[in-house]
């Protein structure tokens, strides 16, 4: 029932990141906090994807060009960016 109503709002959300992201001004603290929730949904969904668990592990991976593996460096990535954001929060 909140299907449409959470996509639209995701939608939103990313708009506002995108406009926030192209201007020539400082982000400011309520535009990092909506970047953090956009980047947090892009991972969860990552993760949704990828299978991951409480206690999954990052698996290994023979061949780096196996479309796995890029998953599960952005995946990585998202969650360093995620980290950093929240560092960049607690400084204010």
């Amino acid at each position: 029932f909140m299907r449409e109503e959470l996509v639209a709002s995701r939608v939103s959300a990313i708009e506002r990141v995108t406009e926030a992201l192209s201007n020539q001004n400082p982000i400011s603290s309520a535009e990092l906090s909506g970047l953090m929730m956009t980047i947090n949904s892009l991972r969860l969904v990552m993760g949704t994807l990828l299978g991951v668990s409480d206690d999954s592990e990052e698996p290994e991976f023979d061949d780096e060009d196996d479309p796995l593996a890029a998953q599960w460096q952005l995946y990585g990535w998202l969650g360093w960016f995620l980290e950093w954001i929240v560092d960049a929060q607690n400084l204010d």
